[in-house]
């Protein structure tokens, strides 16, 4: 007892500048130190958050209502429970879940039942706002709490804070640093999907959690939480237990070790019970997606009966927790045959959450499938999945993207001449990626919807006569290959990509690119002689036809945008940002491109490559595939150039704002035909009869001969060259 008042001496001590406190006198310290021989109080995590919790906020003031989140009055229940050592929780965010699991708990334990006490957040400013903002919260406004709080040096800061009975409370991050070494009785941890999977390479969090308090046996208790943030990593999954998750890792895979149990409704009209899940959410047709959603209803998988919004309350107020049992069946925490395990796991999905509505679990749900189809982008698809529905994702595109190889590629691949772009296509554009010896170039077409044609492949490896070092010999050949890095003149070759004209297919016309996309990096050096080929082409007039591009595989969020990263400095005085540049999301944009690949039918976002590719360019489209951590190389030395050019190209078309355009009212650069603004005149110089006819037939069908095929496609690259020139 003397050991707490003796700490509150020294810290007062130090805190006056070395000055004795006044006289105190015995029955001060027996008083101050009297709560650490306070019997616990024998109230659970529910029934002390009625008794002492208080709320204090915008929408609401008073009292904490178990009422309100009545499906989490279990959960809560368990925490002090001696039979288990874990309690798993998953749920979506807007849930509850937090307030209940993280904060009552704390809330408990420094009132009723003093004791160490562990919260580890994501990381490290996580845990610093969540103790700024919540945690003094929480105490501000529950009186009987913040009486509790010792005052002194190092009572109160922001990752630890002190409580009257020995009870200190911890806030970290996860780092073996809190984990090591002490025993903790009870460990939090929150957010869990958006954490490491292994801390420091010791462990996964709720293990090393468990291991804190493996010495007070069932006095302790790890409690972990977090909407599921994790892709389910098998496709064709069938669950062996009636509530068993899908394989992923984090929450959801700790979840699968424990109880399992599963939020229950009970219909309104036959008194069957069935899961909330947003499979039961219906709506009504209507004119918009808004609208649509508007008239979202709860329909009873049994007998069809209609729940409306204005039912949510009661059927959460009577629903039930049902865990798996030993043998497979259904059964209420308490029964004995509940899943022998030492782990109490509860996952909730979206549809009962009390601050998310039905209706805007449905918007969100048709808004992202809707964007999904118009963009091949999942990124809506994942978020609406994990948080408003409190389910893992399976992506869409990597279920098909197994299916992804060479040989698929080329069954699916039409025969169409290199160099010339179809009739359909609208626009063209060009991507050029930079290695040490060469340019990689890609030219695609775009036509309605985003439909897209890979018109032609080739590599610009010749600086130009007057670069450096690049003097011909006697046969005419350059004594070096092109070197990005190292020589800004051999940067001028790009030049006449920017005026090429690209002949369409059965017209007298051509396509100048709508602009050029350049990778700005490469070898050291090649981002600086990058900027420098820009700055020159603006001093030109030419700024907007060239786009200078990177790939960001770390934001998850991002697709594309333009954003001017660089600044240049005059003597002293900086100036403006002045290179534009393409930040582009890779990991996202490649998924894009790998489902424009594997989309078959024709129309918009399919993409459409010729078969008179070189076979090395279909291989390059297979040479990553897609992990948990974003797209890597298959092979670490696999040639993957197609890829980067292809993403490079739908990046260039987000920032060119081809995605919004209305196809029956388009910008001059993207009108049909001739009426193009970028539409240039080919006169006798365009493919021939022969040529047209095999851009959309296939080599069987026309009975040529593997020799007169070469011959047409030969004279498609003289038509180019004699067009640009």
């Amino acid at each position: 007892m003397m050991t707490i008042h003796n700490r509150t001496i020294r810290s007062e001590y130090r805190e006056s500048g070395g000055r004795l406190p006044p006289f105190t006198p015995a029955s001060s310290c027996v008083a101050a130190a009297l709560p650490v021989l306070a019997p616990t109080e024998r109230l659970t995590v529910a029934q002390a958050a009625e008794e002492y919790r208080k709320l204090r906020g915008m929408a609401y003031t008073g009292d904490w209502k178990n009422s309100e989140v009545p499906y989490m009055v279990e959960p809560m229940t368990m925490v002090t429970s001696r039979r288990f050592k874990a309690l798993v929780f998953a749920g979506p965010p807007r849930s509850g879940k937090t307030a209940s699991l993280v904060e009552n708990t704390i809330l408990h334990h420094a009132i009723c039942a003093p004791r160490k006490t562990l919260l580890v957040h994501m990381d490290r400013n996580a845990a610093r706002d969540y103790s700024d903002d919540e945690i003094a919260m929480m105490i501000r406004s529950s009186p009987e709490l913040a009486a509790r709080q010792e005052t002194g040096r190092g009572a109160d800061n922001q990752y630890q804070k002190l409580f009257k009975g020995a009870m200190r409370f911890i806030l970290g991050w996860p780092s073996m640093s809190f984990f090591a070494g002490k025993t903790i009785p009870t460990v939090i941890i929150t957010d869990r999907d958006r954490m490491t999977d292994s801390i420091d390479g010791e462990g996964d969090p709720l293990s090393l959690g468990m291991k804190r308090h493996e010495t007070l046996g069932s006095q302790g208790m790890t409690i972990e939480e977090s909407s599921p943030g994790r892709d389910v990593t098998k496709k064709d999954h069938t669950p062996k237990t009636p509530h068993e998750a899908p394989p992923t890792t984090g929450i959801l895979g700790d979840f699968n070790l424990g109880t399992r149990g599963r939020f229950y409704w009970t219909c309104q009209d036959c008194g069957e019970r069935f899961e909330p899940t947003v499979d039961v959410l219906k709506h009504d047709d209507r004119d918009s997606l808004y609208e649509a959603a508007l008239t979202t209803y709860v329909a009873c998988p049994h007998c069809g009966g209609v729940h409306g919004p204005e039912t949510k309350r009661d059927l959460n107020a009577n629903g039930i927790w049902l865990h798996e049992s030993a043998d497979g069946g259904l059964v209420t925490i308490d029964d004995p045959a509940v899943r022998p395990t030492d782990i109490v796991s509860y996952w909730m999905q979206g549809p009962p959450a009390r601050d998310l509505p039905w209706s805007d679990i449905m918007f969100r749900k048709l808004e992202a499938e809707a964007f999904f189809e118009a963009t091949g982008s999942e990124t809506k698809l994942k978020a609406t999945v994990n948080a408003d529905q409190g389910r893992p994702y399976l992506s869409r595109i990597k279920a098909d993207i197994e299916q992804l190889n060479a040989e698929t590629l080329k069954g699916r691949a039409t025969f169409r001449p290199l160099g010339v772009v179809p009739a359909e296509a609208r626009f063209v554009t060009i991507q050029v990626d930079v290695q040490g010896n060469r340019f990689e170039v890609q030219v695609d077409g775009w036509g309605e919807g985003l439909e897209r044609w890979l018109v032609d492949r080739f590599t610009l490896s010749v600086p130009p006569e007057n670069a450096p070092g690049a003097e011909r010999n006697a046969k005419g050949e350059a004594r070096r290959t092109i070197q990005p890095h190292l020589f800004i003149e051999d940067w001028d070759v790009l030049d006449e990509l920017e005026s090429r004209v690209w002949p369409v297919a059965g017209a007298d016309h051509g396509l100048v690119a709508a602009a050029v996309t350049i990778d700005r990096n490469g070898p050291p050096g090649t981002t600086d002689r990058a900027y420098a080929f820009w700055r020159a082409r603006k001093k030109r007039g030419k700024g907007n036809r060239f786009y200078l591009i990177f790939g960001e595989g770390r934001k998850k969020h991002l697709r594309a945008e333009l954003t001017y990263p660089e600044t240049r400095s005059n003597r002293k005085k900086r100036v403006a940002r002045d290179i534009p540049v393409i930040e582009a999301g890779s990991n996202n944009l490649k998924s894009e491109v790998a489902a424009s690949l594997m989309r078959e039918a024709a129309g918009p976002m399919t993409y459409h490559l010729p078969s008179t590719l070189p076979a090395t360019v279909f291989d390059e489209f297979c040479a990553e595939q897609l992990t948990d951590k974003g797209w890597e190389k298959a092979n670490g030395g696999a040639r993957n150039e197609a890829v980067d050019l292809s993403y490079y190209g739908k990046a260039l078309v987000i920032v060119l704002k081809a995605e919004k355009i209305d196809w029956h009212n388009p910008p001059g650069w993207a009108a049909p035909g001739a009426a193009s603004s970028l539409a240039r005149p080919i006169g006798s110089e365009r493919p021939d009869a022969e040529l047209e006819a095999l851009a959309d037939t296939a080599p069987a069908a026309t009975g040529l001969t593997a020799s007169k095929i070469a011959a047409a496609r030969a004279a498609a690259r003289a038509a180019k060259r004699r067009a640009s020139a």
